[in-house]
């Protein structure tokens, strides 16, 4: 299950995220969002974990809970829609 968290600390670093989600169970995948340009944390990570009841006892857990005095956001993520290959809007064309 993919899982959003955000209103993370911009000095906190993937292996935080990892180390607090683990504490529920397997993580498959973790990554903090950075600014494209600058490289710096956006306050928002995605966390991927492959079982979905320890997934679900994380977001229930870790949701509103205060990580270095900020309550972070935690939410199992959308489903984003599957787009046939080649379908992609081009702009300007």
């Amino acid at each position: 299950m993919n899982i959003n968290v955000s209103n993370l600390m911009p000095s906190f670093r993937e292996e935080d995220l990892r180390k607090l989600f683990t504490k529920f169970g397997q993580v498959a995948s973790c990554n903090i969002i950075t600014d494209i340009f600058t490289g710096a944390s956006k306050g928002t990570a995605t966390v991927e974990m492959p079982d979905n009841n320890a997934a679900m006892e994380a977001i229930a857990q870790l949701d509103g809970q205060r990580i270095n005095g900020r309550p972070i956001a935690v939410s199992m993520a959308a489903k984003r829609p599957m787009q046939p290959a080649g379908s992609r809007m081009r702009y300007g064309h």
